[in-house]
């Protein structure tokens, strides 16, 4: 599988390294020996261009760029009929777009898989905790010095508990990651920690997570990768969710899914037999 890597990667006028996710999806490309490719954008190089590898059908894209660049990528993607990972935070595919797709979209804002695997439990906690008053969430996250924005995970972990963005704290000081969020040095460069306390009925829950260094990304992508190789055409187009691509079917759900499924098939056959009652009873009418 030849993987292409879409994101810039350069300094700024200030001279910062810019780019850093596509930097180490690429050393983990190296390292791991799976032939890879960085392009700026699209259109993608035409046939004859220079490249390490000619784009291929098992060729894959993964998109860390900007969500300005995503929508001419995404069409070049389906041009070339590539499937396509979105590593990057705060993409959104609207119903419309996505049932027009005609390649799988694998949605997978945060690389860091056993993250997005805590949101298929959260929400069920978050919507129990609420039934409990007073409640109160409070919601914490910390990252590098040099990051600016705000990560989509806090984001959607505010959204989980109904919390506002205004209310959530932020961490930006190395110092204080080193010594009160206890990462290690060589990680202050780059890791990313998440805190929620829920107090309610004279509980105290305190959740806690951490990515420490970009090297977790690189892992993440590679199970992504294995699960695209291993469904083959099973895989169909549209958007999936990383993270249940990844790992197997919560039973439950399933089970819950299949009733739904019978209880429906019931309902419509139970409609359509009351149809041809009254159907039935109209022509008799009639008749007499």
């Amino acid at each position: 599988m030849n993987v292409i890597i879409v994101g810039r990667i350069g300094t700024d006028e200030a001279g910062k390294k810019r780019g850093e996710m596509a930097r180490s999806l690429i050393e983990g490309c190296k390292e791991a020996g799976i032939p890879h490719m960085r392009l700026d954008g699209a259109p993608f190089p035409p046939e004859g261009t220079n490249l390490p590898f000619k784009p291929d059908p098992n060729s894959v894209v993964v998109y860390v760029s900007s969500k300005e660049r995503f929508p001419s990528v995404l069409d070049e993607c389906e041009l070339q009929n590539f499937p396509l990972i979105v590593a990057t935070s705060g993409i959104r595919l609207v119903e419309e777009e996505a049932k027009e797709l005609t390649i799988p979209v694998i949605m997978a804002p945060n690389l860091a898989l056993l993250i997005l695997a805590l949101f298929d439990v959260l929400p069920r906690f978050a919507l129990l905790s609420e039934l409990i008053r007073p409640r109160r969430v409070t919601i914490v996250e910390g990252h590098q010095k040099s990051k600016t924005s705000i990560p989509a995970t806090v984001l959607k972990l505010a959204e989980v508990f109904k919390v506002s963005s205004e209310e959530v704290g932020h961490i930006r000081s190395d110092p204080v990651a080193e010594t009160i969020l206890d990462v290690p040095p060589e990680m202050i460069g780059g890791f990313g920690a998440h805190f929620l306390k829920v107090t309610a009925g004279g509980v105290e829950v305190k959740i806690q997570f951490k990515t420490l260094g970009r090297a977790a990304y690189f892992l993440g992508l590679e199970v992504i990768l294995q699960a695209i190789e291993k469904m083959g055409p099973n895989l169909k187009p549209g958007v999936h969710e990383a993270h249940k691509l990844v790992f197997p079917p919560d039973p439950i759900n399933e089970e819950l899914a299949a009733k739904c499924a019978r209880l429906t098939k019931e309902l419509r056959d139970l409609r359509s037999t009351m149809m041809d009652i009254a159907h039935e009873g109209m022509q008799e009418d009639v008749r007499d």
